[in-house]
Protein backbone atom coordinates (compact mmCIF):
# COMPACT_ATOMS: atom_id res chain seq x y z
CA UNK A 1 0.00 0.00 0.00
CA UNK A 2 2.85 2.37 0.61
CA UNK A 3 6.55 2.78 0.19
CA UNK A 4 9.55 4.64 1.54
CA UNK A 5 12.53 5.95 -0.40
CA UNK A 6 15.30 3.53 0.52
CA UNK A 7 16.86 2.45 -2.77
CA UNK A 8 18.30 -0.74 -1.31
CA UNK A 9 15.07 -2.19 0.04
CA UNK A 10 13.08 -4.96 -1.62
CA UNK A 11 9.46 -4.28 -2.48
CA UNK A 12 8.47 -6.27 0.60
CA UNK A 13 10.42 -3.81 2.78
CA UNK A 14 8.99 -0.80 0.96
CA UNK A 15 5.45 -1.45 2.16
CA UNK A 16 5.14 0.66 5.31
CA UNK A 17 1.50 -0.04 6.24
CA UNK A 18 1.37 -3.84 6.27
CA UNK A 19 3.16 -7.06 5.36
CA UNK A 20 2.78 -8.36 1.81
CA UNK A 21 2.98 -11.95 3.06
CA UNK A 22 0.74 -13.49 5.69
CA UNK A 23 2.85 -13.58 8.84
CA UNK A 24 2.07 -15.68 11.91
CA UNK A 25 0.45 -13.94 14.84
CA UNK A 26 2.85 -13.94 17.79
CA UNK A 27 0.46 -13.59 20.73
CA UNK A 28 3.17 -14.40 23.26
CA UNK A 29 5.21 -11.41 22.12
CA UNK A 30 2.24 -9.07 22.58
CA UNK A 31 1.37 -10.60 25.96
CA UNK A 32 4.96 -10.22 27.12
CA UNK A 33 5.04 -6.61 25.98
CA UNK A 34 1.83 -5.80 27.85
CA UNK A 35 2.94 -7.61 31.02
CA UNK A 36 6.30 -5.84 31.02
CA UNK A 37 4.84 -2.38 30.47
CA UNK A 38 5.87 0.14 33.17
CA UNK A 39 3.50 0.60 36.08
CA UNK A 40 0.44 2.74 35.24
CA UNK A 41 1.48 3.03 31.58
CA UNK A 42 -1.40 0.95 30.22
CA UNK A 43 -4.69 2.73 29.56
CA UNK A 44 -6.76 0.00 31.22
CA UNK A 45 -5.88 -2.74 33.67
CA UNK A 46 -3.63 -5.53 32.43
CA UNK A 47 -6.50 -7.96 32.89
CA UNK A 48 -8.78 -5.85 30.69
CA UNK A 49 -6.18 -5.40 27.99
CA UNK A 50 -5.41 -9.11 27.85
CA UNK A 51 -9.15 -9.74 27.51
CA UNK A 52 -9.31 -7.25 24.64
CA UNK A 53 -6.31 -8.93 23.01
CA UNK A 54 -8.16 -12.25 23.08
CA UNK A 55 -11.23 -10.61 21.58
CA UNK A 56 -9.17 -9.14 18.73
CA UNK A 57 -8.09 -12.66 17.75
CA UNK A 58 -11.74 -13.67 17.33
CA UNK A 59 -12.32 -11.80 14.05
CA UNK A 60 -10.30 -11.46 10.85
CA UNK A 61 -9.78 -7.70 10.94
CA UNK A 62 -8.54 -7.93 14.53
CA UNK A 63 -6.01 -10.60 13.60
CA UNK A 64 -4.80 -8.54 10.64
CA UNK A 65 -4.09 -5.38 12.62
CA UNK A 66 -2.41 -7.40 15.38
CA UNK A 67 -0.07 -8.95 12.80
CA UNK A 68 0.55 -5.81 10.75
CA UNK A 69 0.04 -2.90 13.18
CA UNK A 70 -1.71 -1.12 10.34
CA UNK A 71 -4.40 -1.41 7.67
CA UNK A 72 -4.14 -2.39 4.01
CA UNK A 73 -6.44 -1.32 1.20
CA UNK A 74 -8.80 -4.25 1.68
CA UNK A 75 -9.42 -3.58 5.36
CA UNK A 76 -9.58 0.19 4.96
CA UNK A 77 -12.36 -0.33 2.40
CA UNK A 78 -14.04 -2.78 4.80
CA UNK A 79 -14.21 -0.01 7.41
CA UNK A 80 -15.46 2.69 5.01
CA UNK A 81 -18.09 0.51 3.40
CA UNK A 82 -19.61 -0.81 6.62
CA UNK A 83 -19.56 2.62 8.25
CA UNK A 84 -21.09 4.48 5.30
CA UNK A 85 -23.72 1.78 4.74
CA UNK A 86 -24.39 1.56 8.50
CA UNK A 87 -23.96 -2.17 8.14
CA UNK A 88 -23.24 -3.87 11.46
CA UNK A 89 -20.85 -6.82 11.81
CA UNK A 90 -21.15 -9.81 14.11
CA UNK A 91 -18.35 -9.34 16.61
CA UNK A 92 -19.03 -6.64 19.25
CA UNK A 93 -15.43 -5.37 19.31
CA UNK A 94 -15.22 -5.13 15.53
CA UNK A 95 -18.57 -3.35 15.54
CA UNK A 96 -17.18 -0.90 18.10
CA UNK A 97 -14.08 -0.33 15.94
CA UNK A 98 -16.19 0.61 12.92
CA UNK A 99 -18.89 2.67 14.60
CA UNK A 100 -17.50 4.10 17.85
CA UNK A 101 -13.69 4.10 17.84
CA UNK A 102 -12.74 7.80 17.39
CA UNK A 103 -9.75 7.15 15.11
CA UNK A 104 -11.80 4.88 12.81
CA UNK A 105 -15.11 6.74 12.63
CA UNK A 106 -13.16 9.90 11.93
CA UNK A 107 -11.23 8.37 9.04
CA UNK A 108 -14.55 7.29 7.53
CA UNK A 109 -15.75 10.89 7.84
CA UNK A 110 -12.44 12.02 6.34
CA UNK A 111 -13.16 9.74 3.40
CA UNK A 112 -16.38 11.68 2.80
CA UNK A 113 -14.49 14.99 3.00
CA UNK A 114 -11.94 13.72 0.45
CA UNK A 115 -14.72 12.90 -1.98
CA UNK A 116 -16.34 16.31 -1.50
CA UNK A 117 -13.04 18.01 -2.37
CA UNK A 118 -12.37 15.72 -5.33
CA UNK A 119 -15.80 16.51 -6.78
CA UNK A 120 -15.19 20.22 -6.22
CA UNK A 121 -11.90 20.31 -8.12
CA UNK A 122 -12.37 17.66 -10.84
CA UNK A 123 -13.17 19.04 -14.30
CA UNK A 124 -13.72 17.59 -17.73
CA UNK A 125 -10.39 16.45 -19.16
CA UNK A 126 -8.80 16.01 -15.71
CA UNK A 127 -6.36 13.24 -14.87
CA UNK A 128 -6.67 12.08 -11.26
CA UNK A 129 -4.17 9.94 -9.34
CA UNK A 130 -5.02 8.00 -6.18
CA UNK A 131 -1.86 6.88 -4.34
CA UNK A 132 -1.70 4.50 -2.56
CA UNK A 133 -4.97 3.57 -4.20
CA UNK A 134 -5.92 0.50 -2.17
CA UNK A 135 -9.32 -0.48 -3.59
CA UNK A 136 -9.62 3.09 -4.93
CA UNK A 137 -13.06 3.77 -3.46
CA UNK A 138 -12.07 7.44 -3.15
CA UNK A 139 -12.37 7.86 -6.94
CA UNK A 140 -14.34 4.86 -8.17
CA UNK A 141 -17.45 5.48 -6.05
CA UNK A 142 -17.88 9.10 -7.19
CA UNK A 143 -20.42 9.90 -9.89
CA UNK A 144 -18.38 11.63 -12.59
CA UNK A 145 -21.05 11.24 -15.27
CA UNK A 146 -21.32 15.01 -15.73
CA UNK A 147 -17.64 15.24 -16.73
CA UNK A 148 -16.08 14.29 -20.05
CA UNK A 149 -12.68 12.82 -20.93
CA UNK A 150 -11.79 12.01 -17.33
CA UNK A 151 -8.84 9.72 -16.63
CA UNK A 152 -8.42 7.90 -13.30
CA UNK A 153 -5.09 6.39 -12.26
CA UNK A 154 -4.55 4.10 -9.29
CA UNK A 155 -1.01 3.49 -8.01
CA UNK A 156 0.00 1.01 -5.34
CA UNK A 157 2.83 -1.39 -4.55
CA UNK A 158 0.45 -4.07 -3.26
CA UNK A 159 -0.50 -6.32 -6.18
CA UNK A 160 -3.47 -7.71 -4.25
CA UNK A 161 -4.82 -4.20 -3.75
CA UNK A 162 -4.54 -3.51 -7.48
CA UNK A 163 -6.36 -6.77 -8.32
CA UNK A 164 -9.22 -5.81 -6.01
CA UNK A 165 -9.21 -2.24 -7.34
CA UNK A 166 -9.53 -3.48 -10.94
CA UNK A 167 -12.59 -5.50 -9.94
CA UNK A 168 -13.89 -2.44 -8.13
CA UNK A 169 -13.53 -0.38 -11.31
CA UNK A 170 -15.57 -2.95 -13.21
CA UNK A 171 -18.27 -3.02 -10.54
CA UNK A 172 -18.49 0.77 -10.63
CA UNK A 173 -18.48 0.80 -14.46
CA UNK A 174 -15.34 2.91 -14.67
CA UNK A 175 -12.91 0.38 -16.11
CA UNK A 176 -12.78 2.24 -19.46
CA UNK A 177 -11.44 5.42 -17.85
CA UNK A 178 -9.22 3.77 -15.24
CA UNK A 179 -5.64 2.48 -15.34
CA UNK A 180 -3.50 0.98 -12.59
CA UNK A 181 0.24 1.11 -12.06
CA UNK A 182 2.46 -0.70 -9.58
CA UNK A 183 4.65 2.12 -8.35
CA UNK A 184 6.67 3.44 -5.42
CA UNK A 185 5.25 6.81 -4.35
CA UNK A 186 8.76 8.11 -3.69
CA UNK A 187 9.73 7.29 -7.28
CA UNK A 188 6.82 8.49 -9.37
CA UNK A 189 9.26 9.97 -11.91
CA UNK A 190 6.42 11.84 -13.59
CA UNK A 191 6.41 15.53 -14.45
CA UNK A 192 3.23 17.63 -14.67
CA UNK A 193 1.07 14.57 -15.37
CA UNK A 194 -1.89 14.99 -13.00
CA UNK A 195 -4.53 17.61 -12.27
CA UNK A 196 -5.40 16.09 -8.89
CA UNK A 197 -3.48 13.76 -6.60
CA UNK A 198 -5.34 12.19 -3.69
CA UNK A 199 -3.23 10.47 -1.05
CA UNK A 200 -4.35 9.13 2.31
CA UNK A 201 -2.76 6.66 4.69
CA UNK A 202 0.84 6.94 3.52
CA UNK A 203 2.59 9.90 5.15
CA UNK A 204 1.06 8.95 8.53
CA UNK A 205 3.19 5.80 8.57
CA UNK A 206 6.48 7.63 7.99
CA UNK A 207 8.27 9.27 10.92
CA UNK A 208 11.36 10.57 9.12
CA UNK A 209 10.60 14.16 8.10
CA UNK A 210 13.05 14.13 5.19
CA UNK A 211 11.26 11.11 3.72
CA UNK A 212 7.90 12.82 4.07
CA UNK A 213 9.23 15.97 2.41
CA UNK A 214 10.58 13.87 -0.45
CA UNK A 215 7.09 12.40 -0.87
CA UNK A 216 5.60 15.90 -1.09
CA UNK A 217 8.28 16.84 -3.67
CA UNK A 218 7.33 13.85 -5.83
CA UNK A 219 3.67 14.84 -5.70
CA UNK A 220 4.52 18.48 -6.47
CA UNK A 221 6.59 17.49 -9.49
CA UNK A 222 3.89 15.09 -10.76
CA UNK A 223 1.15 17.72 -10.62
CA UNK A 224 0.40 20.06 -13.48
CA UNK A 225 0.67 23.83 -12.80
CA UNK A 226 -2.22 24.82 -10.53
CA UNK A 227 -2.72 21.10 -9.79
CA UNK A 228 -4.41 20.05 -6.56
CA UNK A 229 -3.12 17.75 -3.81
CA UNK A 230 -5.68 16.30 -1.39
CA UNK A 231 -4.00 14.61 1.55
CA UNK A 232 -4.44 14.17 5.30
CA UNK A 233 -2.79 13.88 8.69
CA UNK A 234 -3.57 12.45 12.12
CA UNK A 235 -3.75 15.15 14.78
CA UNK A 236 -2.29 14.55 18.23
CA UNK A 237 -4.50 12.68 20.68
CA UNK A 238 -5.71 13.99 24.07
CA UNK A 239 -3.22 11.55 25.60
CA UNK A 240 -0.41 13.45 23.88
CA UNK A 241 -1.39 17.09 24.38
CA UNK A 242 -3.89 19.17 26.31
CA UNK A 243 -4.42 21.21 23.13
CA UNK A 244 -5.65 18.25 21.08
CA UNK A 245 -8.26 19.04 18.41
CA UNK A 246 -10.08 15.76 19.18
CA UNK A 247 -13.69 16.30 20.30
CA UNK A 248 -17.20 14.83 20.29
CA UNK A 249 -16.17 11.48 21.72
CA UNK A 250 -17.18 9.50 24.79
CA UNK A 251 -14.42 9.17 27.39
CA UNK A 252 -14.96 5.42 27.50
CA UNK A 253 -14.45 5.18 23.73
CA UNK A 254 -11.30 7.30 23.91
CA UNK A 255 -9.81 5.01 26.55
CA UNK A 256 -10.80 1.92 24.61
CA UNK A 257 -9.23 3.39 21.46
CA UNK A 258 -5.95 3.95 23.28
CA UNK A 259 -6.03 0.51 24.88
CA UNK A 260 -6.76 -1.32 21.62
CA UNK A 261 -4.85 0.62 18.96
CA UNK A 262 -2.00 2.09 21.02
CA UNK A 263 -1.31 -0.34 23.87
CA UNK A 264 -2.25 -3.67 22.26
CA UNK A 265 -1.92 -3.22 18.49
CA UNK A 266 0.93 -0.69 18.84
CA UNK A 267 -0.14 0.98 15.60
CA UNK A 268 2.69 2.09 13.32
CA UNK A 269 1.05 5.38 12.40
CA UNK A 270 2.28 8.76 13.66
CA UNK A 271 0.50 11.89 14.85
CA UNK A 272 1.55 15.39 13.83
CA UNK A 273 0.76 19.03 14.49
CA UNK A 274 -1.09 20.96 11.81
CA UNK A 275 1.62 23.62 11.65
CA UNK A 276 4.29 20.97 11.02
CA UNK A 277 2.64 19.43 7.96
CA UNK A 278 1.63 22.88 6.72
CA UNK A 279 5.30 23.95 6.73
CA UNK A 280 6.39 20.71 5.06
CA UNK A 281 4.03 21.30 2.14
CA UNK A 282 4.75 25.01 1.83
CA UNK A 283 8.51 24.38 1.88
CA UNK A 284 8.29 22.24 -1.27
CA UNK A 285 6.15 24.78 -3.13
CA UNK A 286 2.52 24.07 -2.25
CA UNK A 287 0.01 26.75 -1.31
CA UNK A 288 -2.51 25.60 1.29
CA UNK A 289 -6.05 26.29 0.11
CA UNK A 290 -7.85 24.85 3.11
CA UNK A 291 -7.58 22.42 6.02
CA UNK A 292 -10.80 20.69 7.02
CA UNK A 293 -11.20 18.47 10.08
CA UNK A 294 -13.70 15.66 10.46
CA UNK A 295 -16.46 16.26 13.06
CA UNK A 296 -14.32 14.66 15.78
CA UNK A 297 -11.23 16.73 14.97
CA UNK A 298 -9.03 13.65 14.52
CA UNK A 299 -8.08 13.73 10.83
CA UNK A 300 -7.18 16.93 9.02
CA UNK A 301 -7.79 17.00 5.27
CA UNK A 302 -5.45 19.33 3.40
CA UNK A 303 -6.24 20.78 0.00
CA UNK A 304 -3.12 22.35 -1.51
CA UNK A 305 -2.28 23.88 -4.88
CA UNK A 306 0.94 23.66 -6.85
Amino acid sequence: MAANNNNNNSKKDLIVTHNLEDVPLDLNQIITRLKSAPANSLTLSLEDELRLLKELTEFELGCFILKNRGFNGHWAAHLYRHYLAKKAVDHPLENWLIFKCPAVTSTCERFKIFQEKIKKHAKSGSTLLSIPCGLMDDLLTIDFSHLKDLRLVGADLDKNAIIEAKNNAIQNKKEKITVFIEKNAWKLDEIEEYDIITSNGLNVYVLDENSVKQLWREYHRALKPEGILITSFLSETPFMTKNSSWKNYEEEDLKLFNAVLTDIVAGKWFYIKEETIRKQLENVGFTIIEIVYDPQGVWGTIVAKK
